[in-house]
């Protein structure tokens, strides 16, 4: 929780950084998972700063990014918190949809489509609580028994069965 948290307060410096660092954000972000090599040398610790400084310094020369995310990557990188630069990330993507008066949400259940109600409803309580209209994805998650569970930025709606039985567990334990 706590790396979410400074995700957050990163993700809030950055954005007053530049107008347009969160497109290049996601640029690097495609960029770096897109190449295993790239994503191994920066996130592995068989390397050692100086190595992936060098290799971070070669991808950014040779995409052109602004020189303020190349600052933030360089700066996250000496502070050895490159690793929460996925969460970074989505935090600014969700900066830029509460800008927008939108939030995305994720719904997960484990049928391929979902309840179209029991999503509606959900939408509704959620909505409610933050007071700002949602958009959600749905996703299949076969983990799941049956209900279903959605996240909107940070608050979470769990109404699977899954959860319910956890939390009877937790209650008959001395």
């Amino acid at each position: 929780m706590k790396e979410k948290q400074v995700a957050k307060i990163y993700a809030h410096a950055i954005k007053e950084l530049k107008q347009g660092i969160t497109s290049e954000f996601a640029s690097f972000m495609e960029l770096l998972n897109s190449s295993s090599d790239f994503e191994n040398v920066m996130f592995l610790q068989n390397f050692q700063r100086q190595e992936k400084q060098k290799v971070l310094e070669d991808v950014m020369e040779k995409a052109n990014f602004y020189k303020e995310l190349k600052g933030v990557l360089n700066f996250l990188l000496a502070e050895n918190r490159f690793s929460i630069a996925h969460m970074i990330y989505a935090e600014l993507v969700m900066l830029e949809d509460l800008e927008k008066g939108f939030v995305k949400g994720l719904a997960e259940g484990p049928d391929a489509q979902p309840n179209a109600e029991l999503v509606e409803k959900a939408k509704a309580i959620i909505g409610e609580k933050i007071g700002k209209k949602i958009e959600i994805q749905y996703k299949q998650n076969k983990d799941l028994t049956a209900g279903l569970k959605m996240t909107v930025g940070d608050y979470q709606l769990d109404g699977t069965l899954d959860h319910q039985l956890e939390q009877f567990e937790k209650t008959t334990q001395l």
